[in-house]
């Protein structure tokens, strides 16, 4: 399917047959999906696409309940502060916007910074929510003070883009996904460095922290995702579940299962999912198009992935 297909209007479907793995499927007419968010309620989903917009979507009502402030070009980040207060998008311009939705579920206002010269990669906001930390294609990681919404430290860690950012749940260390070919762990307080890992496949598209932060994951150009133990600091496993890229890795909040999401731009993918620690695999959930970014709610109830044909799936795991 092309990328610039159009698809007919808005819209949230769910699958009818009762089966467990039947996904939703939403559908937004204005370009391919390039992130997404729950937020920390487990029922609200941010969506952003490549036309600039930001939805909000109600997954547990199927109902799309508003949208924030259009940006300038694509949306390549999102994320959202611990307590739900606020949602930060990046884009393709290097804008981030830190959108206030307090009140009654509804964005109230907006704070408009550009932290990086050229695209937003990445947005991770600390576990305590008073600081946003932004990556850039210009190779920095930058802190952000959200109440100031100004900047107070820069790291460079890496030689290229900054792809993604993950902190692990006390907040003590945040990883960063370069496409120098490399992940750093590093201490967000003063930046020291705490790990290093390089890889030979290519550039490294994503990272996630297991919840007991025993395990870091990274999605990989050409298809492969590695796994190292952070304790033992050495790899454990790596998988090849694509033929073209993988581009979003997520560890379920009970740390038990390893989600992946790749493909080839003009082919129907999938999701993959690895037991953690025996790293037996899940039979794969299956997507319309190539899956560019993925999302677990906070409960473990909802995993959802978006694509370039402009979609996205969401699958319920659990009650």
């Amino acid at each position: 399917m092309s990328r610039l297909n159009l698809l007919w209007g808005p819209m949230l479907m769910l699958a009818t047959n009762g089966q467990a793995q039947e996904p939703m499927t939403l559908k937004e007419p204005g370009g391919w999906i390039g992130a997404i968010a729950f937020a920390p309620d487990g029922q609200s989903l941010a969506v952003g696409s490549s036309d600039g917009n930001v939805s909000l979507w109600d997954v547990t009502l199927a109902k799309k309940i508003g949208a924030v402030h259009k940006h300038r070009d694509a949306v390549a980040s999102l994320a959202w502060s611990p307590d739900g207060a606020w949602l930060a998008s990046g884009d393709h311009a290097g804008v981030v916007e830190l959108s206030d939705r307090a009140e009654n579920r509804k964005v109230q206002t907006h704070h408009v910074f550009e932290p990086h010269r050229g695209a937003v990669l990445s947005l991770a906001f600390a576990p305590d929510g008073k600081r946003l930390f932004t990556g850039g294609i210009d190779a920095a990681v930058r802190e952000w003070d959200v109440a100031t919404k100004l900047g107070t430290q820069s790291f460079r860690h890496h030689m290229s883009w900054v792809n993604s950012l993950a902190f692990d749940r006390p907040g003590g260390c945040l990883a960063s996904a370069s496409s120098d070919n490399t992940i750093q762990v590093h201490r967000p307080s003063d930046g020291m460095k705490l790990h290093a890992f390089r890889v030979t496949e290519g550039e490294v598209r994503s990272v996630a922290i297991s919840p007991d932060s025993k395990w870091i994951a990274a999605g990989i150009r050409y298809g492969h995702v590695r796994v190292w133990d952070l304790d033992k600091n050495k790899e454990v496993i790596s998988f090849k579940p694509f033929a073209g890229e993988t581009w979003a890795v997520a560890f379920t909040p009970d740390g038990k299962t390893l989600a992946a999401g790749g493909g080839d731009w003009h082919k129907p993918s999938d999701v993959r999912r690895w037991d953690v620690g025996s790293w037996k695999e899940h039979a794969p959930l299956s997507h319309t198009g190539e899956v560019l970014c993925l999302a677990i709610s906070p409960d473990g109830r909802w995993l959802a992935a978006g694509s370039w044909d402009r979609t996205v799936r969401i699958w319920k795991l659990a009650e």
